[in-house]
């Protein structure tokens, strides 16, 4: 049982930099089984969309994903499997290029 425990905690997300980039506080971190997320806030109000995809190759050929309506400064939190992955998340969640690539160097070192 000791052992099975010890695995879980293992399986955790380690912070490697926390800070403001942007005016944006951020908080870098790196999943022990691989991955990056950051977690900060959104930059601005979006009014959430309703997407629609009409995939043929399913049985149910309509399906439809609505993201609601969010405030500015609600936490968000941008990752990928890639720093490549991850700094273009950062970018569709409002930050510049700089700021996405400023981000990513902190993982660097």
């Amino acid at each position: 049982m000791l052992d099975r425990e010890e695995n879980i905690m293992s399986d955790a997300w380690r912070t490697v930099f926390n800070g403001i980039v942007s005016s944006r506080e951020v908080t870098c971190q790196i999943y022990s089984e691989g991955g990056y997320r950051v977690l900060t806030t959104q930059a601005e109000d979006d009014p959430g969309s309703i997407q629609y995809d009409d995939d043929q190759s399913t049985r149910v050929h309509r399906q439809t994903m609505i993201v609601p309506p969010t405030a500015a400064g609600s936490a968000i939190a941008p990752e990928g499997e890639t720093l490549e992955e991850l700094r273009k998340d950062l970018i569709a969640n409002g930050f510049s290029d700089a700021a996405a690539e400023e981000i990513v160097k902190k993982y660097n070192g």
